[in-house]
């Protein structure tokens, strides 16, 4: 037995999220077929967490186990022939056979674009999310700072129930946190050792609502210190959203 580690690149817009469900297209479900497509084997992909509908990855991994006599190069290859062209494995490597894409994790890094201008870019509209009303990004950037170092997350995500009706721990170690502005694109980008269901979208919520003026960085402040769900913004909406980047 053998085990392979993919980096995946994938436009999220037509499926269901990354984690099989029954009657939704997922991405682990169309990545299992194309696996078994070419080693005939039946493999359970492995990734290093969940994306929402509609998210996207540049650098999402992955991990399957398969008795393939195949080279890596030629396993790529091979699979991403029977992928659609908004899945791609970008990197493939074989791993020691205790290699988890999800427990091994250090970081992970997650972008969220949006487009501050009045005219929509009609081709990147799956990509990023239209907010044409004027954004104070100064105040966005003094909240986003708020954010770095250990804290309880539990305003700006949804705690899981875990296996024997144990809940989610919701702190989190966040080590980077940066608001930039280039034209009319605002990015926001977070980096921290684990995220809860639906948090960053949370956050970049509430950031807008700051950069709206309808929270100031000290209500910011106020909320994450609350561990309440209710005291934070809207959920932002997941076209903007990308898994960048996952650290080992």
């Amino acid at each position: 037995m053998r085990n392979f580690k993919m980096v995946l690149a994938y436009d999220g817009t037509n499926y269901s999220g990354w984690q099989i469900q029954k009657g939704a297209l997922t991405i682990e479900e169309v990545l299992e077929k194309a696996i078994h497509a070419i080693t005939r084997e039946k493999v359970r992909v492995m990734g290093s967490g969940r994306t929402d509908a509609g998210v996207h990855a540049l650098g999402q991994v992955a991990h399957f186990r398969s008795k393939t006599q195949l080279s890596p190069s030629q396993l790529k290859r091979a699979v991403n022939s029977k992928l659609p062209s908004d899945i791609r494995i970008l990197k493939l490597e074989e791993v020691p056979l205790n290699f988890h894409a999800q427990y091994w994790v250090k970081t992970k890094i997650y972008r969220y674009q949006i487009w501050n201008g009045e005219e929509l870019p009609v081709f990147e509209r799956d990509f990023l999310l239209y907010h044409p009303e004027k954004l104070d990004v100064m105040s966005m950037k003094r909240a986003s700072r708020l954010l770095l170092g250990r804290h309880d997350f539990s305003s700006f995500g949804v705690n899981r129930h875990l296996k024997g009706g144990r809940k989610e721990n919701s702190v989190r170690m966040m080590k980077k946190a940066i608001v930039k502005k280039k034209g009319f694109y605002v990015t926001i980008e977070l980096e921290a050792d684990g995220f809860l269901y639906k948090m960053v979208r949370s956050i970049v919520g509430t950031l807008l609502a700051v950069g709206e003026g309808k929270l100031t960085p000290d209500d910011f402040k106020k909320i994450l210190s609350e561990k309440n769900r209710s005291s934070a913004g809207q959920t932002a909406p997941p076209q903007g959203l990308f898994l960048v980047k996952v650290k080992y």
